[in-house]
């Protein structure tokens, strides 16, 4: 359905075939017709099989797009998209990613399909992709393991952190395939995941191109085709979509035992060891005890050094830690002349503009070398940045 869906909106479909080509599996091929769902004209695309190899592990298809003359940025979307499948896969059966085994999903027509959606979204030069919430359908569903609740494990564990449609509709909505595919897309093209209702998501500007893809299966509660669009973002969207998405732990602990005396010295090794922030709030705890909260912010990474940290340093015997998302403006670190000496300056681009930060460590070092007040270092750090960002190019 992606695939019909994406070469109705306007890839053509030797786009596709030219890539798969690419991976020397012998006659695996993509063909096109248009076909009529409840009165919708739609492309429905299906694969051509006429070999009977099958890519058994995560490391065959791992293996087969590493090696395949297939385009970098196609191969690249291809394995997150199919790591995604394995990694589900490596926690349902508790099983090293290596030794995954694909049962159904190690078919050609998965990774012709795979392989033929990231070529299609490649050719489009998308710059954002959003989804609505995904529809998974009710029942149960046989797989090679058997029978089990719809939707399949696989696909249920790849949709987490997604949004979810849990409308009880029949059959088997979503695929792990169809799943991963569109988790990896919306990760990698800037966006997180539509939380609005079903069928809404969330982009805006001028419409410029719908296509719809059929899918196989016919029910009665809902027209089984899949719809993409393409927006010309607005001026407003567009200065949105400059701002970089990324996710980073917060870890906390609440502490009402220990001399503050102490915080000073904790928060300096925090931040020697590389925490992003680090920041003491004071509260009132349980029997009206005044108390601190200590919150870190910090890459994944960084979890468990500074989890142990904490643990060494404050009398705390326990953290709190959890996932934040958060939108960053683009930051460089520039450093400008002064007749005091270069400065490093942190220069940061918004919508409004670019403004800049003169950074404090560099500051303090330029004035304690010319022997200047602080603040004359920093107003002159801004002035030489601003007649720099104004000067004649």
């Amino acid at each position: 359905m992606l695939l019909g869906a994406l070469v109705d909106l306007g890839c053509p479909l030797e786009v596709l075939n030219n890539e798969i080509a690419k991976l020397n599996l012998d006659g695996l091929v993509l063909i096109a017709e248009k076909v009529s769902k409840s009165g919708i004209a739609a492309t429905k695309v299906t694969p051509i099989i006429e070999s009977e190899r099958k890519l058994k592990h995560w490391r065959d298809v791992r293996d087969l797009l590493q090696q395949a003359p297939v385009s970098e940025k196609v191969a690249s979307l291809s394995l997150a998209a199919m790591k995604e499948v394995a990694l589900a896969e490596s926690k349902i059966h508790s099983v090293d990613l290596e030794k995954v085994h694909f049962h159904e999903l190690g078919s050609l027509d998965t990774v012709a399909d795979v392989v033929g959606v990231c070529a299609a979204i490649v050719y489009l030069e998308l710059d954002e992709i959003h989804c609505s919430p995904i529809a998974v359908g009710a029942g149960t569903v046989k797989i090679d393991h058997g029978v089990v609740p719809n939707p399949a494990p696989a696909t249920f564990e790849i949709l987490r952190g997604m949004a979810v449609d849990t409308t009880p509709l029949e059959g088997e909505r979503a695929t792990p395939t169809g799943v991963a595919l569109l988790k990896t897309l919306t990760n990698h093209y800037k966006l997180n995941h539509s939380k609005a209702d079903s069928g809404n998501s969330e982009a805006s500007g001028e419409l410029q191109a719908i296509g719809y893809g059929a899918g196989t299966a016919n029910f009665t509660d809902r027209t089984n085709i899949l719809r993409a669009s393409i927006f010309q973002a607005n001026i407003g969207r567009a200065s949105e979509s400059m701002l970089e998405p990324d996710s980073i732990t917060q870890i906390e602990t609440t502490i009402d035992d220990m001399n503050p005396q102490l915080f000073g010295h904790v928060l300096d090794r925090l931040y020697g060891i590389g925490a992003l922030e680090a920041f003491i709030t004071p509260l009132t705890m349980k029997k009206t005890r005044p108390g601190w909260n200590l919150t870190v912010l910090c890459d994944s990474g960084k979890v468990d050094s500074i989890a142990n940290l904490v643990l060494n340093e404050t009398t705390s015997s326990g953290v709190r830690f959890h996932q934040v998302k958060r939108l960053k403006a683009p930051r460089e670190i520039i450093e400008v002349n002064t007749k005091f000496g270069g400065v490093k300056v942190k220069k940061i681009t918004t919508a409004a503009g670019v403004r800049f930060q003169p950074e404090y460590d560099s500051c303090v070092e330029v004035s304690r070398i010319a022997d200047v007040p602080l603040r004359e270092i920093v107003e002159a750090a801004n002035r030489a940045a601003l007649d720099e960002a104004q000067a004649p190019k």
